[in-house]
């Protein structure tokens, strides 16, 4: 007779796993001892530490997985976590039995794999196994959890579809969904620091479905769109678990595990760096004009000590570049009202009339070619380089931002947040802010602070411009065939000139022929 089923989902091991991450992880530390294992469930992992030299201890609610990771040969027992305060206890009197048994004491880990998520408070067992642990030097935790931001489900739910099923990223058990930032902000709250990570990566997931949607098809243009944009938010669109390991800090863990929300300006706040080639008097002139300022709404800061969260824009200053006194309070309102946008203020009146100015009307295939507005013309949006993971330095801040960054970001941003003029024209000088000659080949090969060219730039395209391409590319197959007409009758041209030639040279020697013939002729003294 067939044994029953068990009663709780039994998990296949795998080394590419979370299950085998972990493992992995816990063995490179090179301490041997006890591992508490919280909510083991079906433990496909005990083996794995046993044989890696580990005493293996699983806690779990569910009796029939305590019953059968017994019957394996390990220690095991039960813990209820949604009571938090008794779980010192029962971690006591797992560790104790696992001493007398193994004869061992020292505990190395506690592992929590596929927990958190699973309770209503998780912060409140953090900070009793951040205490616990403290208490006795355990050295690390190791956590899975899944991850809520993977590509399918940000897909999925702009396609309104959020569908929970038995098992996998949306298992309708979960009560607490996380992402990289949110997991590493509840940890940190609850008293841990991060000290190792292995992410089980799935590029399809359990929530693939349909299959045959554009949007999660990667070769398609709406599912390349997407994923390139879900990819550059934080760099975890594959992450299926996060799997790391964490180290008790000093700190105390917080009282809840709910922060204060996204912050942002309360009214939009301008950024001003001043560009690479500024030198000490360009920046003393940019400090006057920015104390002349009608609002008080920005600062002048170093381009790698910008903070998305007291700043909407960023606006970089070349040499040269004098800020009229409503500089910044034109880009204030505008930025009121035009949400995550560039914006862009005109050249004035003089500045027109004596042919110093830059376009009026924003062309983004001129400013792609060339960047044709000044630097200080422009203002862009910190949360849009925030979703494509741009910084305006690299590793190496000392470099600066230049004109080219300017470009790079304009040819990034203009296609993506749409350029909004502000109708003012709030520079009073401007000098050159690029070199034609150098500029003019376009910016596509170019790479970006983050080693990346700007012809990667994930590109929404407006319908006029699809017209204006159409136009193009019928006056282009007007101008190949007149090229093609032209080919054609120059090499007609060619050829008459090579009969002419040769025709020429035959005539020339045709009187010469003629004297010979002559001269030949019989009886040609009978006449004389």
């Amino acid at each position: 007779m067939d044994a029953a089923p068990p009663d709780f989902e039994v998990i296949d091991f795998s080394w590419d796993g979370s299950h085998g991450h972990i493992v992995s992880m816990l063995h490179d530390r090179h301490e041997r001892g006890i591992v508490v294992d919280i909510g083991c469930g079906s433990a496909p992992h005990a083996e794995p530490l046993r044989d890696a030299g580990f005493v293996y201890v699983g806690l779990d609610v569910n009796p029939a997985c305590v019953d059968a990771l017994r019957g394996r040969g390990f220690d095991a027992g039960t813990i209820d976590l949604r009571r938090a305060d008794d779980v010192d206890p029962m971690l006591d009197e797992a560790v104790t039995r696992a001493a007398d048994r193994a004869g061992e004491h020292a505990v190395v880990a506690v592992l929590a794999l596929d927990v958190v998520e699973h309770l209503v408070d998780p912060h409140l067992l953090l900070a009793h196994l951040h205490a616990w642990m403290t208490g006795r030097s355990v050295p690390v935790l190791g956590l899975s959890v899944p991850n809520v931001s993977h590509r399918d489900l940000a897909v999925r739910l702009l396609g309104a579809r959020w569908d929970m099923t038995p098992t996998g990223l949306l298992d309708a058990t979960h009560l607490r969904f996380f992402t990289d930032r949110t997991l590493t902000s509840v940890l940190s709250a609850s008293g841990f620091d991060e000290v190792d990570r292995r992410d089980a990566i799935s590029i399809w997931s359990d929530q693939h479905s349909p299959v045959q949607s554009p949007l999660l098809n990667r070769t398609a243009p709406a599912g390349r769109f997407l994923a390139d944009l879900r990819d550059r938010a934080d760099g975890h669109g594959d992450t299926y678990q996060f799997v790391r390991l964490y180290a008790p800090g000093e700190r105390a863990p917080a009282p809840s595990m709910l922060g204060e929300g996204t912050t942002e300006p309360d009214a939009p706040r301008v950024a001003v760096v001043a560009a690479a080639e500024c030198g000490p008097d360009d920046v003393a002139l940019l400090g006057g004009d920015l104390a002349a300022q009608t609002s008080d709404r920005w600062q002048l800061l170093d381009a790698d000590a910008l903070d998305s969260a007291a700043f909407t824009h960023v606006s970089i200053v070349g040499p040269g570049q004098r800020l009229g006194p409503s500089w910044v309070e034109q880009f204030v309102a505008a930025a009121g009202e035009w949400h995550g946008m560039v914006l862009r203020c005109r050249p004035n009146a003089a500045q027109e009339e004596v042919g110093s100015g830059w376009p009026v009307e924003f062309d983004p295939i001129d400013h792609r070619i060339a960047l044709a507005t000044p630097p200080a013309a422009l203002a862009f949006p910190l949360a849009a380089l925030d979703v494509l993971g741009l910084t305006l330095v690299d590793d190496h801040p000392d470099t600066g931002v230049d004109a080219g960054t300017v470009h790079q970001l304009l040819v990034f941003l203009a296609p993506f947040c749409g350029v909004h003029d502000t109708g003012h024209g709030a520079l009073t000088a401007t000098s050159p802010w690029h070199e034609p000659g150098k500029a003019d080949s376009g910016p596509t090969g170019r790479e970006t602070a983050g080693g990346e060219t700007v012809a990667d730039a994930p590109v929404l395209v407006e319908p006029w411009v699809l017209d204006e391409l159409a136009v193009h590319r019928q006056r282009r197959g007007t101008l190949d065939a007149a090229a093609a007409s032209l080919d054609d009758s120059t090499s007609r041209i060619e050829a008459l000139e090579r009969d002419n030639q040769w025709l020429n040279a035959e005539l020339r020697r045709t009187p010469v022929r003629i004297v010979r013939r002559l001269l030949r002729r019989p009886g040609r003294d009978a006449g004389r």
